[in-house]
């Protein structure tokens, strides 16, 4: 399959055409756990949102909710219109699923296991057919269909699970640890896929502990943590207004010097290798100014880097329940 060097989200608003999935104060409790707390999440059509948090977050637990295999203590869930507690089936035939754990058989060949769901969705016809090889090519996998799923390596076999999951055309598309294990290469033509399904209209809500996917594949991202949702807007814009400090300098010098004689503005870490300056941006040209005024010609390189949606997932989760900010 072709892919691209990189995935860029989509500057669009994910609400303009009404919600795919709306979540309206949902509790859930199992005893006296709560495992979802007062949550509220519209999520639109189309968009490819990421839903991140620690183990125990109450993420899986969310998803059960989505998918009708739990109802809410409180709230009300509303997927693609329909309430799936009530009418979870429905909810389920317009809905694909990607698990961590791969059900493939790998005794078959990768045409048979789409086959195979593509008789259990839409029966066994010729366009049927013509719909397996649709999306073996779509998923790059033509030239394998006939090879047994065992021969394939884990980026082919990711790809074959979401060729299965985009059969039947779904309107929403659950992912669980979408590239989890596979190579860079292959988890962009991973990402490419996925982008490419909801460049078509389809909602996809994924899970991921790969951080660098959800800022590079989401359109938004919530983040939850003892059941409550903390953050939730787009990576870029959590980066800016959580962690807008953490930008940082890497100075390499040829023979050490003492910065903190001069006083730069920027907070400072000495280092083996030179030093580390780390701020708002004005803050860190201001400081390296300093430094080419004072001892330009030790200056060996300077390396930028800037905050990451990492260093947002960090500084949430890390702090107390009661010294986060609440979502807005």
């Amino acid at each position: 399959m072709s892919s691209t060097p990189d995935v860029a989200p989509r500057q669009r608003d994910p609400t303009a055409s009404g919600p795919a999935i709306a979540v309206e104060g949902v509790t859930k409790r199992f005893g006296h756990v709560t495992a979802v707390n007062d949550l509220t999440l519209h999520i639109g059509a189309g968009e490819v949102f990421g839903l991140l948090g620690p183990n125990g977050a109450g993420k899986t637990t969310t998803i059960d909710m989505v998918m009708g295999l739990t109802g809410p203590t409180n709230g009300t869930v509303q997927v693609l219109g329909i309430d799936p507690r009530r009418r979870g089936l429905a909810v389920r035939q317009l809905t694909g699923i990607v698990m961590q754990q791969s059900a493939l058989d790998a005794y078959l060949t990768g045409r048979e296991n789409v086959q195979i769901y593509a008789e259990l969705y839409l029966g066994s016809n010729g366009a049927v057919r013509r719909r397996v090889d649709e999306v073996l090519a779509w998923a790059g996998l033509s030239a394998a269909a006939n090879r047994l799923v065992k021969t394939y390596s884990g980026g082919m076999k990711r790809r074959l699970d979401l060729a299965i999951g985009a059969l039947h055309r779904p309107r929403l598309l659950l992912l669980d640890e979408p590239t989890l294990g596979l190579d860079i290469q292959t988890r962009r033509d991973v990402w490419t896929l996925i982008r490419d399904m909801a460049t078509h209209g389809t909602t996809v809500l994924l899970t991921t502990h790969y951080l660098e996917e959800a800022d590079r594949l989401c359109d938004r991202v919530g983040i939850m943590n003892h059941g409550h949702l903390i953050a939730l807007d787009t990576p870029e814009h959590l980066r800016a207004t959580i962690v807008g400090d953490l930008h940082r300098l890497t100075v390499r010098m040829a023979e050490p010097c003492d910065g903190t004689a001069l006083g730069l503005p920027a907070h400072l870490e000495t280092t083996e290798q030179g030093m580390v300056l780390s701020g708002a941006p004005d803050l860190l040209w201001r400081s390296l100014a300093r430094l080419q005024d004072a001892h330009g010609e030790n200056l060996l390189e300077v390396t930028y880097a800037a905050p990451t949606l990492d260093d947002v997932f960090l500084r949430l989760t890390t702090e107390r329940p009661s010294e986060t900010a609440a979502a807005p």
